[in-house]
């Protein structure tokens, strides 16, 4: 079966037990949608404009989806090649979207996904994204400058690395066993598995660094970046990486002014260019910072070719 025509079709409930090539302009559902045959999407949309749910013995692909209603996704998998509009109520129901071709997320609605499979192309929210299970990037994702919120159990893996702008963990988070860039903040408020790998601090914009966080990899080599750290919290690193240039120091400071962050490094430190501010960089290893700035009320840091605001400090 074909749905076509002029108007836009719009349907209570839809049972698909054959074959059935949606409509290439828009098709409203308001009940549920069963597919449990093979279902085309035409490149067309299908607005889900009532109190729908997607079931089936088969794994649907959707072009478009726009939500206007309430839309109950399948606990297994739903594919969408297009644009994913929620105005609406989104429930993940456990379930995976996969993005598998050139995807933007939009919408009034507060949209929580549990897992994230990319394999085409997805453009973020300039809001929030909320992810509750994996997210696997096998594609190209971009953050749009909005923030991901990992409110889950999360591991982020996949064959792309992802750049994220603002990070901010509720629940669990596994990084990548690579490399994971932030480009904006990373804010942890649950708990944070750096699984061996590394977090680049990369991008124009200043990046704060809220509450402790244990880092395998820490690494900057942004050349005039801020990175500020929450005075009330330490950061423990394996191997940390800071690198500036001579023309522009990475700048690292305190969210508090004249109040110690705390930085505890484990095995090996490689800084140079960096201005360095109210750092207590104690129990760990002594930071040798080389062509560096000491700007004062720092411990435990050592500054070859200094170059000091006011006075000598250690």
């Amino acid at each position: 079966s074909t749905v076509s025509g002029t108007t836009t079709s719009g349907f209570n409930n839809v049972t698909v037990s054959d074959a059935l090539t949606a409509h290439s302009g828009t098709m409203s559902i308001a009940g549920v949608f069963a597919n449990n045959g093979t279902f085309s999407h035409n490149s067309g949309t299908v607005l889900f404009n009532g109190n729908s749910t997607i079931s089936g013995t088969s794994t649907s692909g959707f072009s478009g989806i726009t939500i206007s209603g309430t839309l109950t996704a399948p606990t297994g998998r739903v594919n969408v090649a297009g644009n994913f509009i929620n105005n609406g109520t989104f429930t993940h129901n456990s379930g995976t979207v996969v993005f598998n071709g050139s995807s933007a997320i939009s919408g009034a609605g507060a949209t929580i996904f549990n897992g994230i499979t990319i394999s085409g192309a997805l453009t973020a929210p300039t809001g929030t994204l909320n992810v509750a299970g994996n997210f696997a990037n096998n594609g190209t994702f971009t953050h749009n400058s909005g923030a991901v919120v990992f409110s889950g159990n999360t591991t982020v893996s996949g064959s792309a690395q992802s750049a994220f702008n603002n990070i901010a963990i509720s629940g669990t988070l596994t990084a990548h066993s690579d490399t994971m860039t932030v480009e904006g903040s990373l804010a942890n408020n649950g708990t944070f598995n750096h699984n061996s790998g590394t977090i680049l601090f990369d991008g124009a914009a200043a990046s704060i660094i809220s509450n402790s966080t244990s880092f395998y990899r820490f690494t900057c080599t942004r050349p005039g970046k801020n990175l500020t750290f929450d005075c009330t919290a330490t950061q423990t690193v394996a191997i940390l990486t800071l690198t500036g240039n001579s023309v522009s120091r990475i700048v690292l400071r305190s969210t508090v002014d004249n109040t110690r962050w705390g930085l505890n490094v484990l095995t090996s430190a490689g800084v140079s260019y960096v201005d360095v501010k109210d750092s207590n960089a104690q129990p760990g290893i002594t930071i040798m910072a080389s062509a560096s700035t000491n700007s004062l009320n720092n411990t435990n840091w050592m500054f070859s070719s200094s170059y000091y605001h006011v006075g000598a400090g250690g």
